[in-house]
């Protein structure tokens, strides 16, 4: 092999290297520009829970989740404060959706919330069960599209169904 011949071997290497270290930069960017959108996204949530935080008061919660665990009845404040806490729950669960969509969290960890996500519109106290289906009422319109369908779905499964979100996923192959 001629001088030639192996400077035109090396220019063709050295462009194949250039060309997969721009794959790899672009790789590497929208990698970085899903994070930073994910950054933000949990930002903006802990913004809203802050806020949502800010107006609920631990003992009254308390008091309330204890009446409403007996089947006592709640007063008016009382029932406000739990309605913020479910506001807090939903959008709890819309970001960690928003997660899973997104790579950020894995399969299992998604399929035990849609469990939680089950449970909370269907878990054994009546009265705490109709207060989550009117904040959800109020406040769907304000969520990702995907999100509500996925509730949406999830509060029309049967309690059979529901013990199936609690069998771990088979692991892909």
């Amino acid at each position: 092999m001629s001088l030639s011949e192996l400077g035109n071997l090396g220019e063709f290497l050295a462009s194949i290297g250039v060309l997969v270290s721009l794959v790899f930069v672009g790789f590497q960017m929208k990698q970085n520009a899903k994070a930073t959108r994910a950054s933000v996204r949990q930002s903006i949530f802990d913004s809203s829970l802050s806020w949502h935080n800010a107006q609920i008061d631990p003992k009254t919660l308390a008091v309330a989740q204890f009446k409403l665990d007996s089947d006592i009845e709640i007063d008016d404040f009382e029932a406000h404060q739990i309605d913020r806490l479910q506001q807090m729950n939903l959008r709890a669960f819309e970001s960690r959706h928003y997660q899973y969509m997104h790579g950020l969290i894995d399969q299992e960890t998604w399929a035990r919330s849609t469990a939680i996500i089950w449970g909370t519109f269907n878990g054994p106290v009546p009265a705490r069960n109709a207060i989550v289906r009117r904040v959800w009422n109020r406040t769907r319109r304000s969520m990702h599209r995907d999100f509500v369908a996925v509730v949406e779905s999830l509060i029309r499964i049967s309690p059979e169904e529901a013990d199936q979100l609690w069998a771990s996923p088979k692991p892909e192959e």
